[in-house]
């Protein structure tokens, strides 16, 4: 099936977005008006992405449609998701799409052809999320613009070897979104010396992963979540260096290991001088017994934490008899821990505003 004739330039010029959802059979698409602003495309049947604009050539598009002269694409949002049949993307390039802010590849399995080489020129990229697209090959480079402020790679296939050289010189990105990159084996202080803005870092089934050596360079971290990373916990040293970070604004953590706090750059982070108002949320472990070590050291390596959280930790049993000593703990929530014994009063803080519980 191809696209309707009434799709193309001549007949829809003002046209700004155009969503085209649930069309399975449609196979190409004819040249679009250079006013659309977005194209979304979802469960269509494309397996490539046509050239939709004009190169400034009199050339026909696919459908045999007439392109006019000097159009140029003002396309500033591209997003393709659940497409079975797309293997392709080689069209998608700065030449062809010079003024895109966000490009968002997402479940698109059998996808083995993206340009990530050239992605570097798309000068005007903000947001790039590549999700599900497990096919797509290790790329000889990976050059991504600084103008970016999101990330996402999430179960890329081998393009996630392309970590960490990719995020140099990302000066602008604000969220980093790492999940499924068997490949990963350590993010260096080398790279995150260049990461200043980033805000949220969130690392997620990296099997591989065995250092985040340099976390105190992220001056403006404030949401760190670290899931299903089972190496990290066996390193014998979290950081390059021991020496505490004073200015750090680490407002929320989510890990499912507790062994990780006895890192020295988390440890760093709870100790920071400006950490009056730490939230920490304890998501998904598997641990029998958790906060492994002398009790004495537990509430001087949490002294700053405000809010704590247990969410589906299927194995809880108890809460730390240290518990009462954190006088900063004003909110206390249980949720989805089916085994749990609820404390003794005499055992939660005097400091806590908030209790709950939830089945």
């Amino acid at each position: 099936m191809l696209a309707p004739s009434w799709l193309c330039t001549q007949k829809l010029p003002c046209l700004v977005k155009l969503a085209i959802q649930h069309c399975p059979n449609l196979l190409n698409l004819s040249c679009l008006p250079p006013s659309l602003g977005v194209l979304e495309l979802v469960n269509v049947g494309l397996r490539s992405l046509p050239i939709l604009w004009d190169e400034g050539s009199t050339d026909k598009c696919i459908s045999g449609q007439q392109c006019n002269k000097g159009m140029m694409s003002s396309l500033s949002m591209l997003s393709i998701r659940r497409c079975p049949k797309l293997e392709t993307l080689a069209q998608l390039s700065p030449h062809h799409l010079p003024a895109v802010k966000s490009i968002c590849i997402e479940h698109c399995t059998k996808l083995v052809s993206l340009p990530v080489e050239s992605f570097g020129d798309f000068v005007f990229l903000e947001f790039l999320d590549i999700i599900d697209c497990p096919n797509l090959p290790r790329p000889e480079k990976m050059v991504l613009p600084s103008s970016i402020k999101r990330l996402t790679l999430d179960s890329c296939g081998y393009l996630g070897k392309s970590l960490p050289g990719c995020l140099q010189y990302l000066s602008d990105l604000m969220y980093l979104n790492i999940c499924c990159c068997p490949h990963i084996e350590s993010l260096t202080g080398q790279v995150f010396h260049h990461l200043r803005a980033l805000k949220c870092l969130y690392i997620s089934e990296c099997p591989k992963l065995r250092s985040l050596s340099g976390l105190e360079a992220l001056t403006s971290l404030q949401e760190l979540t670290i899931l299903k990373c089972p190496h990290l916990a066996e390193s014998e040293s979290f950081s390059d260096t021991e020496e505490q970070q004073k200015d750090m604004l680490l407002l929320q953590l989510t890990i499912d290991n507790t062994a990780l706090l006895q890192l020295p750059s988390l440890r760093n982070l709870f100790s920071s001088s400006l950490n009056h108002s730490l939230n920490l949320a304890i998501w998904e472990s598997c641990e029998f017994v958790m906060f492994v070590g002398e009790d004495e050291e537990w509430p001087q390596i949490l002294k700053t934490l405000r809010v704590l959280s247990f969410e589906s930790c299927a194995n809880l049993k108890s809460l730390p008899s240290w518990l009462c000593s954190l006088t900063s703990l004003e909110k206390l929530r249980i949720c989805n821990c089916p085994h749990i014994i609820l404390p003794q009063k005499a055992n939660l803080p005097t400091s806590l505003k908030d209790l709950c519980f939830d089945d």
